[in-house]
């Protein structure tokens, strides 16, 4: 029975170390073990510095300048269209070619006066009321009516000769933008020559002296004689002064020799480099003074018309004083046949209303073709502009975007960023996914956002480069004013919720078990940003720790576990 008592009470106590032993291990290794549990996370210390914050925006691009290619004021039949869109034309390139001069419009006007007048004329024949007054009044407005006819076929030559100017000047290569150019590359390349040419210049000067002075020491050391060590009575101090200098000026002579003749070789190579340039001037040169010449062929043309139409209006001056005179003829014999007078009135007015209806539209007729009024770039036709459809009066026949006024591009910002910026200011331009050679953006203008007021703020770029065209989308980076702030955290520690922007600082706080790191919530408010960091204000100091990166998700107040922990 004792002997089972001892057995039991060893059993008892063998347990009882066994469980202090565990409770000992979990009581050392209880922080381990939990911290292996907990999420692990990345911290940075907040910081002080500068942020230079970039606007991003893409817009889409647009001519300043458009201009819509009205078609004759009449319906005529189209010959042959010589553009299509995306072409690029200059002033007064032909466009269109109508097929003759003569619109059904001004061929019906005509003969509605032929036959009002002739109306008129049978209805004074008829009448009693003709006297011999009135017969010489006829005679004298047929008359000028001929010299209307005539003065009608001077204005239709001095068109056909104005056209033909306008052709020609069409056929000139010339661009104000081109020979713009060719007048910066000349003044560049005559200042690229003139440099050079001034280098070699000092350099020849510089090695003709340098050569006077090895031919005056060598004269010297001549005149001293033999050398003291060959029988010469000079000083040999003084002789080897002599020799020191020779040796001087000859170094210094063919220092001086071979940089002239360096300087030599760049101005040949700064006069072939830039003979392309000079050759380039040329060219435009002759091409304006050529397109200048035109243009005064086509202006002392344009007189010839405006000459031509004045003297259209003095033969109509002429005709209506005939149709006056023989108003007045037919007044003083109207006493008789009150419906007669009043027939003859009324026609005389349908004759008056024709003529006048005729004249509108011979001033604004007589088209064989349309030509563009500017330089630029064809970005749309009207539909039915086709070879053997009639022109429509009512609607432009084209629309030409003026390339040389340039292109713009307008993006959204806000106001505290557009503060940041300055009219001039350059930016970055994207193409996107389809490439294409460089482009640059410059600050034109910002102007408020009237879809978002007051906050809001556009941005207008002038944009420049090779190969733009109206309508795509370009991507803007501009980079804003640099500025210090006090705090700045990583970009990857903002988060933000319902309640706003926050980041996620750590703070520790003792426990019996040793240390513990706990997430703890900070409002901020964002001030700035790059791509790396933002400048923040709030909760926060320049010693915080802010979590950038965790294993898992983590929420305030949960418990955390260092990195490098």
């Amino acid at each position: 029975m004792n002997e089972q008592n001892v057995k039991k009470r060893g059993w008892v106590k063998n347990v009882a170390i066994i469980f202090l032993a565990v409770m000992l291990v979990l009581t050392f290794f209880s922080n381990t073990i939990m911290n292996r549990s907990l999420p692990e996370v990345a911290v940075q210390y907040t910081s002080s510095g500068t942020i230079t914050a970039r606007i991003r925006g893409s817009g889409t691009v647009t001519a300043n300048e458009t201009i819509e290619v009205d078609g004759p004021s009449q319906t005529l039949r189209i010959e042959s269209r010589l553009v299509k869109v995306g072409d690029i034309v200059t002033r007064g390139q032909v466009l269109i070619k109508l097929s003759g001069s003569i619109s059904d419009e001004l061929d019906a006007a005509q003969t509605a006066l032929n036959e009002a007048e002739l109306a008129l004329e049978i209805e004074l024949i008829n009448s009693p009321l003709v006297s011999n007054n009135v017969a010489r009044a006829l005679v004298a407005v047929q008359i000028a009516r001929d010299g209307v006819s005539a003065a009608q076929r001077t204005l239709a030559d001095a068109q056909r000769n104005l056209t033909d100017a306008q052709r020609v000047l069409s056929d000139i290569a010339y661009s104000e933008a081109a020979y713009n150019a060719a007048v910066a590359g000349n003044n560049n390349a005559q200042s690229i020559r003139n440099q050079a040419l001034s280098i070699l210049t000092e350099a020849t000067r510089a090695a003709n002296a340098t050569l006077l002075n090895l031919e005056r020491a060598e004269d010297y050391l001549e005149s001293l004689g033999p050398p003291p060590d060959k029988g010469g009575t000079v000083d040999p101090v003084i002789y080897e002064e002599a020799v020191q200098k020779v040796t001087e000026a000859d170094i210094a002579n063919n220092i001086a020799q071979t940089t002239a003749r360096a300087a030599g070789r760049d101005y040949t190579l700064a006069v072939e480099s830039t003979q392309p340039a000079v050759d380039e001037f040329i060219k435009q040169s002759s091409s304006r003074d050529a397109w200048y010449s035109a243009n005064s062929s086509v202006r002392s043309a344009q007189s010839g018309v405006d000459s031509a139409q004045q003297g259209v209006s003095s033969a109509n001056i002429s005709l209506n004083s005939a149709n006056n005179d023989l108003t007045q003829a037919q007044i003083q014999d109207e006493v008789d046949g009150l419906l007669d007078s009043v027939t003859i009135r009324e026609l005389r007015k349908t004759v008056e209303e024709k003529r006048e209806a005729l004249e509108i539209l011979q001033k604004e007729g007589g088209l064989s073709e349309v030509v563009a009024p500017v330089d630029g770039k064809i970005i749309s036709i009207a539909p039915g502009v086709e070879p053997g459809r009639n022109t429509d009066p009512a609607q432009p026949i084209m629309t030409i975007e003026v390339v040389d006024r340039g292109y713009s591009l307008t993006i959204s910002a806000t106001a505290q960023q557009a503060s940041r910026v300055s009219v001039g200011d350059s930016a970055e331009v994207d193409r996107g996914w389809w490439g294409g050679s460089e482009l640059f953006a410059v600050l034109t203008g910002i102007r408020p956002d009237p879809q978002n007021q007051p906050s809001g703020r556009l941005l207008h770029f002038a944009i420049s480069g090779e190969d733009i065209e109206s309508g795509n989308t370009l991507n803007v980076v501009m980079s804003q004013r640099s500025e210090n702030y006090n705090i700045i955290v990583p970009n990857n520690a903002l988060r933000q919720d319902t309640n706003g922007d926050f980041v996620l600082i750590v703070e520790s706080r003792n426990s019996p078990l040793g240390s513990r790191f706990i997430a703890v919530r900070a409002d901020v408010n964002i001030l700035s940003s790059d791509d790396t960091n933002t400048a923040v204000s709030g909760a926060l100091s320049g010693w915080d720790y802010v979590i950038t990166t965790s294993s898992a998700p983590i929420n305030p107040g949960d418990q955390v576990r260092l990195a490098n922990n």
